[in-house]
């Protein structure tokens, strides 16, 4: 980006780091061959796509520059359009890598489905999915600190209560359950739903509320909440 020519001591890399980096194959490929070549305005290529469209016209004649912010960015829409089932396949053998049992828990392609709009790549997505299928082992520090408090436990508990009866276990209905539970108590979405979060997945960001509880499992989710309230509790 600063003009220099790329070279091992100035950013070059092999190129299975990008691999171990989080990049998707198809998302590299595409920016390296939209690197040298233009096609109109026109960012986002299939394979079969840049096969038909190529042509010696539309390679640049100036020297190219290599911008990580932009190979980043086509990484991220290629993982919000990648077949599910392929992003999957990475996502399992990253956690069984790490001791992650991806047997006992959701499918790991709804998994995917819930984290692409968040995620920048597989790596973050791997972080992300890992609380899916086992509780957070700790809770970011700055979370808990502001959010878990002696009322936290009660909400979290009366919460619980709620929903382990609750017949319909689904999105829409879960999600509605912290909003009539916030209602009951008086308190607005955000002091429950952000405790909530925290105790199920270890920090602040995750997705729907509802679909995390979802994904997580009823029998899951309560164990995570009970968890939580004893740590509360014993601070």
């Amino acid at each position: 980006e600063d003009g220099k020519r790329l070279s091992k001591r100035h950013g070059a890399v092999s190129v299975m780091q990008y691999a171990e980096d989080g990049f998707l194959p198809e998302a590299l490929i595409n920016y390296l061959v939209r690197l040298g070549w233009s096609h109109g305005d026109q960012e986002l290529f299939t394979r079969q796509q840049m096969i038909d469209l190529f042509s010696l016209q539309g390679i640049n004649r100036a020297a190219s520059t290599f911008s990580p912010k932009k190979l980043q960015w086509l990484n991220e829409q290629y993982l919000k359009t990648t077949d599910s089932a392929e992003i999957a396949k990475l996502i399992v053998k990253q956690l069984q890598a790490q001791g992650v049992d991806t047997g006992e828990g959701p499918n790991p392609e709804a998994v995917v489905v819930a984290l692409r709009e968040r995620s920048k790549g597989i790596n973050d997505m791997a972080v992300a999915a890992k609380w899916f299928y086992q509780p957070p082992e700790e809770y970011d520090e700055k979370a808990r600190k502001k959010q878990f408090t002696a009322q936290t436990a009660e909400v979290l508990e009366g919460f619980k209560n709620r929903i382990s009866a609750l017949a319909d276990w689904e999105q829409d209905p879960l999600k509605q359950a912290v909003s009539a539970h916030a209602d009951a108590l008086g308190l607005k979405m955000g002091q429950v739903g952000m405790p909530l979060r925290i105790a199920l997945t270890g920090g602040t960001n995750s997705p729907d509320i509802g679909l995390t509880l979802q994904l997580i499992g009823r029998d899951s989710a309560i164990e995570r909440l009970t968890k939580a309230v004893d740590f509360i509790q014993c601070q």
